[in-house]
């Protein structure tokens, strides 16, 4: 996969992410945890894109 696409996909993520952090609190809280939300969309973007072979064990 191009790595253009892939940063694309991060930001979609993130902003995807942060949208529903919105409507769930407010804004100022939302900036706040705002570090936390970005790690989390880079684990999920890890998950993603690092599926394990579902031929080996956990």
């Amino acid at each position: 996969m191009p790595e253009g696409n892939t940063n694309d996909e991060k930001i979609s993520l993130l902003e995807n992410l942060l949208a529903i952090a919105n409507l769930h609190w407010p804004e100022s809280y939302t900036n706040k945890i705002k570090p936390q939300i970005t790690q989390t969309a880079l684990h999920l973007d890890t998950i993603i894109h690092d599926i394990p072979d579902s031929t080996l064990e956990p």
